[in-house]
């Protein structure tokens, strides 16, 4: 399964629009991006990490319960600080795929 975003990644390999970008493509896009996201704002960040399970391969997603818990804030203000995260990570992500392909960013 891809992440929606990433399938207008230009493969240079083939020139044109790949459809299906290699694990390495996503993997380093989410790396910057993550990163960016926690110069940006550390707690965006630790909160996309807990509600995904990105901490480590062990550790299953938290619910947004737990993630409430672990800032001490209510489950709906952990939906809301998610849900901002999420959305800040699709700018960016946007953002560093028009650098990749030499577009123009708006």
């Amino acid at each position: 399964r891809t992440l929606p975003l990433l399938r207008h990644v230009k493969n240079p390999a083939i020139g044109g629009t790949n459809t299906t970008p290699s694990d390495a493509e996503i993997y380093e896009v989410l790396l910057a991006v993550l990163d960016e996201l926690w110069r940006r704002n550390p707690r965006y960040e630790l909160a996309i990490a807990l509600r995904y399970g990105l901490v480590s391969k062990e550790q299953l997603p938290y619910t947004l319960d737990q993630v409430g818990k672990e800032f001490g804030i209510t489950r709906e203000r952990a939906r809301q600080i998610v849900f901002q995260a999420l959305r800040l990570m699709r700018r960016m992500t946007v953002h560093r795929i028009k650098i990749k392909q030499n577009k123009p960013c708006a």
